[in-house]
């Protein structure tokens, strides 16, 4: 089961999960590499 981009956005936004619940969701495949680089661009490496 992966979170849509537009939950876990929205569900930050509210300030119900932090960047590093985020992090973990990619780590155990429940949220998109390319999702968590479209929400935190700052972090994509160079």
């Amino acid at each position: 089961m992966r979170y849509s981009y537009e939950i876990v956005k929205r569900y930050y936004d509210m300030g119900l999960f932090t960047k590093e619940n985020v992090q973990l969701f990619v780590k155990v495949n429940y949220f998109t590499q390319e999702d968590y680089d479209k929400m935190f661009p700052e972090d994509k490496a160079a």
